[in-house]
């Protein structure tokens, strides 16, 4: 179902990202693979998040904290709502508008190995987002791409591995190295540091801490882990079934 543009007002000047009325369905097969359903990820969701802000979302498996994660980024497409982003809903914008926005909000997934393509090299996978948009000259684009690998502690040995020579947590650090690359404002972090053991979580923790400072990012941090969300997250929500159940 497409999307109609929201009429409604731009949220305040110091809220980096509004969802409202958020709403996302897609079509799940039966067991005899012929009968269609209709499944709701998640419904009417609402919240606000302010610039320079660490929110966290909590829930368990399904309760759709991914699937809002990747509307946020526009890797999928609501039914309806809106999602306002620095004064402008995304969903209405269109082609330069858009792709410019895009750049703002970046997403790191929980699984490194997968997210990252195993037949690129480190200094590959941490200069592809600035090679995709034009960044600058081939010396700019490696000057960059060191620059960002100094930025989440990773030696410059590592350039000519691939992710399969690399430990969870140094894939982890290549994503986060990634995602920074085009210097976005604001980083959705869905289940980031679930897949690490606790002394690589902490390790990775601090330095997205000591990050979101040095540029003053915003977070979304999204996880199962109550305890570690307050550890991180300047508030808190919870996704339960689909629907946002707490805000604190």
């Amino acid at each position: 179902m497409g999307i109609e543009p929201g009429t409604s007002s731009p949220p305040a000047a110091e809220t980096l990202l509004a969802v409202r009325k958020l709403t996302l369905t897609y079509q799940a097969r039966e067991a005899d693979l012929r009968t269609r359903r209709t499944v709701c990820a998640f419904s009417e969701v609402s919240f606000a998040l302010r610039a320079g802000e660490t929110l966290g979302l909590i829930g368990a498996s399904g309760c759709g904290k991914s699937s809002l994660a990747r509307c946020l980024v526009l890797l999928e497409r609501p039914d309806r709502g809106e999602i306002w982003f620095d004064g402008q809903n995304l969903l209405a914008l269109r082609k330069a508008a858009l792709l410019s926005a895009r750049r703002e909000i970046q997403l790191i997934f929980q699984d490194s190995l997968t997210a990252l393509n195993p037949q690129l090299r480190v200094a590959e996978l941490v200069g592809e987002p600035l090679a995709i948009h034009r960044w600058g000259s081939r010396e700019a684009l490696a000057r960059r791409t060191l620059e960002l690998l100094d930025q989440v502690e990773l030696p410059r040995a590592f350039l000519t591995r691939r992710p399969h020579e690399l430990s969870g947590g140094q894939r982890q650090r290549v994503a986060i190295a990634r995602a920074l690359a085009l210097n976005p404002r604001l980083l959705v972090l869905d289940e980031a540091l679930s897949a690490l053991d606790l002394s690589t979580q902490g390790q990775i923790a601090n330095l997205l801490l000591d990050l979101r400072d040095k540029f003053s990012l915003s977070f979304l941090f999204i996880s199962h882990d109550l305890a570690l969300v307050k550890a991180i997250a300047d508030r808190v929500c919870a996704m339960r079934s689909g629907e946002l159940a707490e805000l604190q």
